[in-house]
């Protein structure tokens, strides 16, 4: 009796540690934002960053149905010796 109780209990056990697995745990939320926007705080401070960020912009695509995106006062990062991107 003891010994179907415990194999009741070690496969719970192994049961919820393997759902809770696959939960992932919170995961990823993306980059961090510079506070009250929607831009990340990498395309600040990185030009390249600024780049992919406005590429993802353009390649959403714009509608007047979507919601605005918040930049504030933020400052995208540019730099004085990178080429110019001729896809954005």
């Amino acid at each position: 009796m003891k010994q179907a109780s415990m194999t009741r209990v070690f496969v719970a056990s192994t049961v919820a540690a393997a759902v809770l697995a696959a939960c992932g745990g919170g995961g990823d939320s993306g980059p961090a934002l510079v506070a009250g926007t929607d831009v990340p705080v990498s395309a600040t401070v990185d030009y390249q960053a600024a780049t992919d960020f406005i590429k993802s912009i353009v390649a959403a695509g714009g509608s007047e149905t979507n919601e605005p995106l918040v930049v504030g006062d933020v400052t995208l990062a540019t730099s004085e010796t990178a080429d110019f991107d001729p896809s954005i």
